[in-house]
């Protein structure tokens, strides 16, 4: 358990508190021009927003039920802030790269969810128990575990992808539960950034995709 938390927690890191290999990977002028991109139209329709999204096409509660393996992991951007989604999109293959190295793919662990909402994340011969909290209403979801004798709570938000369901977990309660279960890792450089970054940086999540 501690190295899918810190794997989730540093990853989390890689976008807000950049290490100096990836630095060199993002390319500024590229994310400006995203976020300058064309002049808005003062008389075109707003456009929903990511979150609006997410509660509009709300999967029932009946859908996330069952057992699930999972597939991938990235950082999503649902506020919207063009130049921090710009960076997002430049650090994909390096996130990627990362998970790679770590050994994390396809099956590498699974969820399953009942509905009077138990929830068991299981990786090879180690089961995990807590409980989820979903509202159909916003598509919002809060996980809750005590683990070590620790109370941790995430919150997000759950859609479906062609079949496959994906957790939004909010990044800053991941690095919050992370510091909470193992303090040590306050004094980490790179995660004291992260914690310091997402402080003014909204809408962060780590997306989680499982399929059946």
């Amino acid at each position: 358990m501690k190295r899918l938390t810190i794997i989730a927690v540093l990853l989390v890191a890689a976008l807000v508190g950049l290490p100096a290999e990836a630095s060199a990977q993002f390319d500024l002028s590229r994310a400006l021009g995203a976020f300058l991109g064309e002049p808005e139209d003062p008389n075109a329709e707003p456009q929903p927003t990511p979150y609006d999204l997410l509660r509009e096409n709300a999967p029932q509660p009946s859908k996330l039920t069952g057992v699930w393996l999972y597939d991938a992991m990235a950082l999503e951007m649902l506020a919207v802030n063009p130049l921090a989604e710009a960076a997002l999109k430049q650090m994909e293959g390096y996130l990627q790269a990362e998970l790679r190295g770590a050994g994390i793919g396809p099956g590498y662990f699974g969820l399953t969810l009942r509905r009077n909402g138990v929830a068991f994340l299981s990786h090879e011969d180690l089961v995990f128990e807590g409980r989820y909290i979903y509202k159909v209403e916003d598509a919002s979801v809060r996980v809750e575990a005590t683990i070590e004798g620790v109370s941790l709570s995430i919150g997000g938000y759950v859609k479906m992808m062609k079949g496959a369901l994906v957790l939004l977990l909010d990044a800053k309660d991941i690095v919050a539960a992370t510091l909470k279960l193992y303090p040590e890792y306050a004094a980490d450089p790179t995660v004291a950034t992260a914690q310091g970054m997402l402080r003014s940086i909204e809408g962060v999540y780590l997306g989680l995709k499982f399929r059946r």
